[in-house]
């Protein structure tokens, strides 16, 4: 038999009419969820013959080899087409011809006697059958990309079927382990039930906690069929469930080179290399998939979620685009919306409409992307007549915004939710009661649920107001910060928070060095007029002067109600954002390129010595320490009080050994800046430990973890120095942490310290390759390291306590 499959879409739904005579007329429900109708043939070009075992047989091989056909070329998303297959007359026929040996099993369906033609509903005609690759049958397939010819197996005799079959079932029935496996072992070596057998075992022990077996099981049956892309694909996936990350990558690594012409081993080899944290690694994999399926929506969409939880809007733009190019896809217009408001792009708004024109259901999602971009009617047109907790609360953050106090509170935000406490407590900021706005702030930030307006910048913005209206500009300040750093972009209230905490650290008759509030003042002039250098009371007064114009609007998109409406006030992006999104790039783009965007921001902002740290500590993460010291000195020269500038030249001269001249240039360095953060501490740190006295690094390591306990640099040496004073624990417990929250790094490290399973001081070992892989970085938010001439990554957060781990009470 034959099958054209369509050129220009996947091939997701093919319906199969086993029974004699010409296939049924499918009703308009029906047709409009099949892909395409074709009657089971045998090579010889007759119907099956249900009573006749080798008939029957031959029709199962056919099935088998049309689903892995159309997996392999009309596949979508790397998951199984699916298969309808209607009985006529017999749907016992239809139910053999349904059943996947890999599976649940798929029972046909047929009309009933008298019931007349088959039902247009395909819900009530058509029984639903996922299908998996099998051995190929005897099928040729007409594809988009030329003729595909599928040869047959042996036919084995179908009681040795009916054996295998029961014995499958017998083992998915079985209720406790030991009689699945029995079971399984009495499964006859016919067809690919073997196979299928192996599958169920390796799930059988993994649901009953032997990962370690589970794991065996598919690495063998990876091996037994070496050449099926699909199979591969299986134990690719199964394998990464167990978290059995490096092994999966040889499998999926193999299936690609098995067959570099299917996009489902590519998505397959994506996944892993995403769970390892190779960024770039998993764009190229999702990128060979699109190249190859251009029309499928699926890698496209991979690319952009990929870009955007990067923060690389612009790359997340340019591949929902290029998957638009080929149709309309409701995914790829939302993602498209989303990066565009991100990015203030001038099609943000239209774009976002055509989003819900596309998916009505994200009304809440276009909302807030209306919102971000300043289009604070079409918002609110948007939200007209819709209620739930959603609406509430986006319409409680509009009122906010426009001033609006009574009518953001009557709003039923769910108390539960990130937007209640952030309406409560910047009403009571405005109300001034920060007092009161502390604790649902608080609460708010731990909160999970909330719309797309409540940004933990934002709460952070607000808290920092809080803390400053309470005389705690050092709290206040470190909320700032944490809300600048932390946002997918520039955020002015932040910015202006942060300079405001700092004016108000300082005695009201005292001048702050203008390098503190400059930058926001220039943006604050359109609003306030030039604001002029002098007391930190007068200039405080000057910047304080915008909040009332902004009313409850703490976000990243400045609003201010004129003639009353609320228009947005745009504002340039800020040097500091774009060095640190440009550093960011490198999960996206090739570093060469990330490193030439450094250069494009220093020629951008000659004036700016933040523009050049920003690049300098990109060159110390890849060890190109010469290139970066250069940079550090550069900002240095042009502004002597640049902290991290100190912070990195002296790392430079750590990496190269030079341990006094590190310290001599940090102390130079906090006498200029007059700053010693937890940054410094831990290179401070390093250096005391790399000369032996590990007093002073203990005491430097302690604070840095107290100050930021998600860097894992300072748990990796503070961990080395206990090893060094004799206490071991430590470097276990962080290296087996290390290993399982961040296998790849720690396989990296493993192969790169060369030591042996059995080795009395492995974990030691491992932790001092570690530090050998980052080379310069000690960043508590973004972890490199480099292996050959491939930069990766790792991820950590606050996955031990420092007092348990180094007995401190």
């Amino acid at each position: 038999m034959s099958l054209r499959l369509p050129a220009d879409r996947p091939v997701r739904r093919v319906l199969l009419w086993a029974a004699a005579g010409a296939p049924p007329e499918v009703g308009e429900g029906a047709a409009a969820d099949v892909d395409a109708v074709l009657p089971v043939r045998l090579e010889d070009g007759r119907v099956p013959d249900p009573a006749d075992p080798e008939d029957l047989l031959a029709a199962q091989r056919a099935h088998r080899a049309l689903a892995r056909a159309l997996t392999l070329h009309g596949n979508r998303t790397g998951d199984d087409p699916e298969l309808r297959v209607v009985g006529g007359e017999d749907p016992a026929l239809a139910a053999d011809l349904g059943f996947r040996l890999g599976g649940r099993r798929v029972e046909g369906c047929t009309p009933e006697a008298g019931a007349g033609p088959l039902p247009s509903d395909p819900a009530a005609a058509l029984a639903w059958g996922h299908a998996r690759a099998a051995r190929p049958g005897d099928l040729a397939i007409d594809t988009p990309a030329g003729p595909l010819v599928l040869r047959g197996s042996d036919v084995r005799r179908s009681a040795e079927v009916a054996s295998a079959r029961e014995a499958l079932e017998a083992a998915r029935a079985a209720p406790g382990l030991e009689e699945a496996l029995a079971a399984l072992d009495a499964v006859p070596a016919v067809g690919t039930f073997p196979r299928e057998a192996a599958f169920l075992r390796a799930e059988r022990l993994r649901a009953a906690g032997r990962a370690g077996e589970a794991a065996q099981v598919l690495q063998a049956v990876a091996r037994a069929h070496a050449d099926d892309v699909m199979a591969l694909v299986r134990a690719c996936r199964e394998l990464l469930a167990l978290r059995r990350a490096q092994a999966a990558l040889d499998v999926a690594v193999h299936a690609t080179r098995v067959d570099p012409a299917a996009p489902v081993a590519w998505l397959a080899r994506a996944d892993v290399e995403a769970f390892l944290l190779r960024h770039r690694d998993a764009m190229a994999s999702l990128e060979a998939a699109a190249r190859l399926r251009p029309a499928d929506a699926e890698p496209w969409v991979r690319l952009a979620r990929r870009a955007l939880a990067a923060k690389d809007a612009e790359l997340a733009l340019d591949h929902a685009c290029a998957g638009l190019a080929h149709g309309d896809e409701a995914r790829l217009l939302a993602l498209r919306a989303e990066a565009a408001s991100r990015l203030a792009h001038p099609e943000a708004v239209p774009w976002a409409l055509a989003a819900l024109a596309a998916d009505a259901e994200a009304w809440g999602a276009v909302a807030g992307w209306l919102a971000g971009v300043g289009a604070v009617d079409e918002a609110r047109r948007v939200l007209d007549g819709r209620s739930g907790p959603l609406a509430s609360a986006l319409s409680a953050h509009l009122h906010l915004w426009a001033g609006d106090l009574d009518a953001a509170c009557a709003e039923p935000v769910p108390r539960g939710w990130r937007d209640h406490g952030l309406v409560v407590g910047a009403v009571a900021v405005l109300q001034g009661r920060p007092t009161e706005a502390l604790d649902p702030l608080t609460a708010a930030l731990e909160a999970r649920d909330g719309s797309p307006l409540a940004e933990p910048d934002v709460l952070l913005t607000w808290r920092s107001e809080a803390r400053r209206a309470l005389g705690e500009p050092a709290l206040a300040r470190q909320d700032a910060a944490a809300a600048m750093s932390g946002g997918d972009g520039y955020s002015p209230s932040a910015h202006l928070a942060r300079a405001l905490a700092v004016l108000a650290a300082a005695h009201p008759d005292d001048h702050v060095d203008p390098y503190a509030w400059q930058a926001i003042a220039a943006q604050a002039v359109p609003l306030v007029g030039p604001v002029e250098d002098g007391p930190a009371g007068t200039v405080r007064a000057r910047l304080e002067a915008v909040l009332p114009l902004l009313g409850g609007n703490r976000s990243r998109t400045w609003t201010v109600a004129r003639d009353g409406r609320l228009e947005r006030q745009p504002l340039p992006p800020h040097v500091r954002t774009l060095g640190r999104l440009a550093q960011l790039r490198l999960r996206t783009r090739p570093v060469d390129e990330v490193v030439a965007w450094h250069d494009t921001l220093v020629a951008r902002f000659p004036d700016e010595a933040v523009a050049r740290t920003y690049a300098g500590e990109t060159l110390l993460w890849l060890g190109r320490l010469d290139a970066a010291e250069a940079r550090f000195d550069e900002a240095i020269a042009l502004r002597h009080a640049t902290t991290w500038a100190w912070i990195g030249k002296g790392a430079c001269h750590l990496l190269r050994g030079g341990l006094d001249e590190a310290q001599a240039i940090w102390a130079q360095g906090v006498v200029a800046a007059d700053f010693t953060g937890p940054t410094l501490r831990v290179y401070r740190g390093e250096a005391a430990w790399r000369a032996g006295d590990l007093a002073a690094a203990t005491a430097d390591l302690d604070t840095a973890l107290a100050d930021k306990p998600h860097r894992l640099s300072a748990w990796v040496l503070r961990a080395l120095v206990a090893a060094d004073a004799g206490q071991g624990e430590p470097a276990v417990v962080v290296s087996r942490t290390l290993a399982k929250v961040c296998p790849g790094l720690w396989r990296d490290a493993v192969t790169h310290a060369r030591v042996g399973p059995d080795d009395p001081r492995k974990d030691e070992a491992v932790l001092r390759a570690v530090l050998a892989l980052c080379r310069g970085n000690r960043s508590s938010s973004v972890v490199t390291y480099v292996v050959g001439d491939a930069l990766r990554f790792a991820a950590w957060g606050r996955f031990l306590a420092a007092d348990q781990v180094f007995g401190r009470g």
